[in-house]
């Protein structure tokens, strides 16, 4: 500021300006706050997905929620069997300056549950019959987490003699096993019977015939299961006349065979 003299008796004051500036820089260097769902562990059928299991929160030091992007991915380790499984979620909070940062959520699954059996029917059948399971059945399987040829199904025969040596009880014992070693048992009970008696065939029929001295001289015997001539008897030799007595009677053969023998007696006359 300073006076100046206009030569006309005017006195002015003059004003001399000056100016700068403040520049004032506003950055954004924090990350979010970024809190993720619970850890859990759920069964190997159970929904793992964030619409079920939760989605993490974020808040922003500038940001509202809105303006933060949340996204997560999976990464999965192996258990200890095929159904049980350790889910790594992670997920990532990012602002509009693309400051991020992460938390982790851990869903384990689980497989306890063993598989349903179903065994076949019940049966009883006659002592010749196939008794194998490709003839009378095999039991089938259902699981909760694995599909049907994920399940082993075995068998196993428990037999146990009935009242004669054709009759028997056979226990087939069934065992459906998952991937992950639960196991379920169930029984088929098949009967063995025999109610059908021997198929019996004797010996052909037979007809002697007697015709002179040479046949009618001779008795014929049952001896070791055969009818035979028998050996001459002495009384009756000689040339005179001969009379023949047919007898008939039973004999039993100890095989339970019974046969009708015909004895044949002859008497000499003079």
């Amino acid at each position: 500021m300073r006076n100046l003299s206009t030569g006309s008796g005017l006195q002015l004051t003059v004003w001399q300006l000056s100016r700068c500036t403040q520049l004032i820089t506003t950055e954004d260097n924090t990350a979010p706050m970024i809190t993720c769902p619970a850890d859990l562990t759920i069964s190997c059928d159970g929904d793992t997905s964030a619409a079920v299991r939760g989605f993490a929160t974020a808040t922003d030091n500038c940001d509202p929620a809105g303006g933060i992007e949340i996204k997560h991915r999976d990464s999965i380790v192996s258990g200890a069997c095929a159904n049980a499984k350790f889910i790594y979620r992670i997920w990532t909070a990012t602002d509009s300056c693309g400051n991020a940062s992460r938390c982790t959520q851990l869903i384990t699954t689980e497989d306890n549950t063993a598989p349903m059996i179903t065994c076949p029917a019940d049966l009883t059948i006659s002592c010749e019959a196939d008794t194998s399971a490709a003839v009378r059945g095999f039991a089938t399987a259902t699981d909760n987490c694995d599909p049907a040829g994920g399940i082993e199904i075995i068998r196993r025969d428990s037999i146990v003699s009935g009242a004669c040596a054709n009759e028997k009880f056979i226990y087939r014992i069934w065992t459906a096993t998952d991937s992950c070693g639960n196991s379920s048992r169930c029984t088929q009970l098949i009967t063995t019977e025999d109610n059908t008696a021997p198929m019996i065939t004797c010996p052909a029929d037979l007809t002697i015939s007697c015709d002179g001295d040479e046949c009618c001289s001779k008795r014929f015997c049952y001896s070791y299961g055969q009818l035979r001539p028998c050996r001459r008897n002495r009384d009756y030799a000689g040339t005179a006349s001969w009379q023949a007595l047919v007898r008939m009677r039973n004999l039993s053969t100890g095989f339970g065979l019974q046969l009708t023998v015909v004895a044949i007696r002859v008497d000499a006359r003079n």
